[in-house]
């Protein structure tokens, strides 16, 4: 199990991407001190499988992002902002069987994986652009559900729920609704910000999210 604040070096694997953010990791990644740049590439450089992480069809030649996107991870890690499914700090890492998919509503759509763990529901929402490969959006059975995906999709763009509110649905209503509209099924490793935390709810925008079987 992840433990926040852990610096242990990993080993790291072929990754199967299935999200990737490049705008959250051009953003996250100039923001790392130059200072601690170097050595932070070098060990991931260093990790074995490195050179061997496997992107879904789709995605093109991506080694440099890979790399980004792994030095963004452990430079959070080894800064104390990551947290676990059942303890979240600013970020968190987990592990999950996600149900997954773009659920749709008129003009509105987003990127969402869904799944019940042992301490609740956690909830991934992103940009659609940021899925790998082709990933058929699905419909929702909820008309009203056109202005919950915008408010969504807006958390998602701005990181923070803040104190608005949900329009028609709460979020854990909202949850459920977009879970009935994924079909696709992953298990998964990801990364994300956390964007509201409520007892047995978790919903937070993914760095990255990447099957694991």
């Amino acid at each position: 199990m992840f433990r926040k604040g852990s610096s242990r070096r990993r080993t790291a694997v072929p990754r199967y991407f299935v999200y990737l953010s490049e705008p959250k990791i051009d953003m996250l990644y100039p923001q790392i001190p130059s200072r601690l740049l170097g050595s932070l590439e070098a060990e991931i450089k260093a990790s074995v499988g490195l050179a061997q992480a496997t992107i879904k069809a789709g995605l093109p030649d991506r080694g440099d992002l890979y790399t980004r996107a792994s030095v963004v991870s452990r430079y959070l890690e080894k800064h104390d902002q990551v947290g676990s499914i059942d303890q979240p700090a600013q970020y968190v890492r987990g592990h999950a069987n996600f149900s997954y998919g773009i659920p749709f509503q008129y003009l509105a759509d987003l990127a969402f994986f869904g799944a019940i763990t042992g301490t609740g529901k956690v909830g991934l929402i992103g940009s659609p652009e940021s899925m790998i490969g082709a990933v058929q959006r699905n419909e929702t059975e909820h008309s009203v559900f056109y202005y919950t995906l915008a408010f969504l999709r807006q958390l998602a763009d701005q990181e923070a729920a803040g104190d608005s509110e949900l329009p028609y649905f709460g979020y854990s209503e909202a949850f459920d609704i977009a879970m009935k509209a994924c079909k696709l099924k992953v298990n998964a490793e990801f990364l994300a910000k956390v964007i509201h935390h409520e007892p047995g709810l978790l919903l937070a925008t993914p760095l990255y999210v990447a099957a694991t079987d």
